[in-house]
């Protein structure tokens, strides 16, 4: 029988801290988790466009796809999908978001998504100012004065 352990446990154990001394790598065990919060009018939103939701920021942090929501303001319409990146990878967070359906907080990174997104697993760190950027994949008869509202969690360091 095997033992598993997360990669959490792999760290720890990796830095020779430990909970019972009162030390541990607090980066997955004690951060700051801060939210920023970004309306998106798509009301003439089509195909291919491109979207910033944050400004070029957020150095040292990690998103947290798992932990960021969408809800728009009524029902977006027949067919509205976006992939949720940023300059280094367009969907790093939200592969084929399907938001053609009332969208009541829908995490980034499930919704629509066959597969989950490469920053929920392998965690990425901002080395340097980032915006957290979009394409709209398809979009087709979007209901006027639709918007998107984004709660994006990010982790900070404790």
């Amino acid at each position: 029988m095997a033992n598993l352990t997360s990669d959490l446990v792999a760290t720890q154990a990796a830095s020779a801290l430990s909970l019972a001394s009162g030390h541990v790598n607090g980066e997955f065990l004690g951060g700051i988790i801060l939210h920023a919060i970004c309306v998106l009018d798509v009301a003439d939103a089509a195909a291919d466009d491109t979207f910033e939701l944050t400004p070029a920021g957020y150095s040292g942090m990690i998103l947290l796809p798992e932990r960021s929501y969408v809800t728009a303001n009524q029902d977006p319409g027949t067919t509205l999908t976006v992939d949720i990146g940023d300059p280094g990878d367009t969907d790093r967070y939200s592969d084929g978001l399907v938001l053609s359906a009332a969208v009541a907080g829908t995490p980034i990174c499930i919704a629509g998504s066959p597969t989950l997104p490469a920053g929920l697993l392998t965690r990425y760190r901002f080395t340097a100012a980032t915006a957290i950027t979009g394409i709209i994949v398809s979009a087709n008869t979007i209901t006027a004065g639709t918007k998107l509202v984004f709660d994006l969690a990010f982790l900070a360091k404790a």
